[in-house]
């Protein structure tokens, strides 16, 4: 069963939920600002928002740190970058569970494992647009 929340004409918003798992899906007209904290508790949190015309998803703060072949200085603290083209109408879903986030938008992916602690289930969005409708969707684990 969706659990779904329109705002038909935002200026800036905030919606606050929870959940570990789930999928979340948002249509954005005139989208002009957007983060979204998925896991959070405490300090612990992922997050993914639009700055200077990309999409950046950081999970720096998600637990323990990723080690891989990347070398950069983004990969390194945690942080992945996708530029974003503004069109009319943006729809971004979010996939998440207990050990990771995807996000998609536009035919484009960013993902990552998450170590958040257990229970942490918060989840906010800020968004500025001409209209949102926020949709989630539970899913068993």
């Amino acid at each position: 069963m969706p659990y779904s929340f329109v705002a038909p004409s935002v200026i800036t918003d905030k919606l606050t939920d929870k959940a570990i798992i789930g999928v979340i899906e948002i249509e954005a007209e005139a989208l002009e600002g957007f983060e979204i904290r998925l896991r959070e508790s405490g300090e612990n949190v992922t997050s993914v928002k639009l700055s200077d015309g990309f999409w950046v998803f950081d999970r720096s703060k998600s637990g323990e740190p990723i080690v891989g072949a990347e070398k950069d200085e983004y990969s390194l603290s945690g942080i992945r970058r996708m530029p974003y083209t503004p069109r009319g109408k943006t729809t971004v879903s979010i996939v998440f569970d207990k050990y990771s986030v995807e996000f998609f938008e536009n035919g484009r992916v960013m993902s990552s494992t998450v170590y958040p602690p257990d229970g942490a289930d918060k989840i906010e969005l800020s968004i500025k647009a001409g209209k949102c409708v926020y949709t989630r969707y539970e899913i068993a684990d």
